[in-house]
């Protein structure tokens, strides 16, 4: 079977996105957020074999075991994906594009225009995303109310000041240099990265450099 040129799927996605934008960006955030979550999970898994092979060097025997996909947590990611990320984000790049050109007259990609956005998605797009995320995550486990509260008290903090040294850079250059018809795409991609990392980070539960975070950034309550 011939493989596919790299040119013909970006042009059969250029077709669909506009054609039907929001069906595009559902299906393929879904299959990002997918494809993210078995990378999360091979990572955890080989991470969790080094560890394992370090206690066998030190003369504890340990049976191999082969990576095993856990499926519902793939479909658990996709959904969201498919359900908040594409639309929500379909939504907002479209409306910041016409707030910030057509209301306040800023011209495109100038740096007004750029900041504006950057200072937008940082302080209101950002937080809600992750808030919404770890907040799925949680009733998606079958966590109680009680029990979310707890988990978003012990990992929010922490992921949106890891998320905040990663996601401004991305969109300066995102808002700066990219089409608007192509933001989208372009996030998707960095989406990718990022779904690994909250993937990860959702199954981190109290780990030590997460005390150590919120002990430096954390509120102090009296």
């Amino acid at each position: 079977m011939a493989a596919v040129p790299l040119h013909g799927v970006w042009g059969w996605y250029k077709q669909q996105l506009a054609v039907s934008p929001l069906r595009t960006q559902l299906l393929s955030s879904s299959l990002i957020w997918a494809v993210g979550d078995v990378l999360a999970q091979f990572i955890s898994f080989k991470h969790t074999q080094s560890t394992l092979s370090l206690s066998s060097k030190q003369g504890t025997t340990i049976k191999a075991e082969a990576f095993d996909i856990d499926w519902k947590r793939v479909l658990t990611l996709s959904f969201f994906g498919a359900a908040f990320v594409a639309p929500v984000g379909h939504w907002w790049y479209e409306s910041l594009e016409y707030v910030v050109t057509k209301q306040l007259k800023f011209q495109a990609s100038s740096l007004k225009s750029t900041s504006t956005k950057l200072i937008a998605d940082t302080f209101l797009l950002g937080p809600l995303h992750l808030l919404a995320f770890l907040t799925y995550m949680g009733a998606a486990s079958g966590k109680t109310m009680e029990e979310i509260k707890v988990m978003l008290k012990r990992d929010y903090i922490p992921a949106l000041v890891t998320e905040g040294a990663f996601w401004p850079l991305v969109q300066a250059f995102n808002f700066r240099f990219v089409p608007v018809k192509h933001q989208l795409l372009y996030v998707n991609g960095f989406c990718l990265v990022d779904s690994v990392f909250l993937s990860w980070f959702k199954f981190q539960e109290d780990a030590a450099w997460k005390r150590w975070l919120l002990s430096h950034v954390a509120p102090k309550h009296q």
